[in-house]
């Protein structure tokens, strides 16, 4: 194996197993009103475009035979906090008795 492919294989082995958040956007958190539907929807919207932002990620719109397994990962990891971040925008949500 050649010094480039060992410093790829080991920066991909720590990123997978460190738990370092992967998002490239910031996650702002919602502003929580939880009888109000008018908010729960516009958090709603939000959320729907990090879900967005993580599928294109995960290479699903098809990054083609170009990608390498590198990319691949990477893309995974960045999408895995994007969907993150849609899971904690809405949680708050949840306790809402609308």
């Amino acid at each position: 194996m050649t010094q480039r492919g060992l410093r790829m294989a080991l920066a991909v082995v720590g990123a997978l197993l460190l738990d370092i958040p992967g998002e490239a956007g910031v996650c702002l958190p919602p502003t929580v009103e939880r009888e109000n539907p008018y908010r729960y929807l516009l958090t709603l919207a939000d959320v729907l475009s990090y879900a967005k932002s993580g599928l294109d990620r995960t290479g699903a719109t098809g990054l083609g035979s170009k990608a390498s397994d590198f990319d691949l990962l990477l893309g995974l990891k960045l999408g895995k906090g994007d969907f993150e971040c849609a899971r904690s925008q809405v949680a708050p949500f949840a306790a809402s008795s609308n």
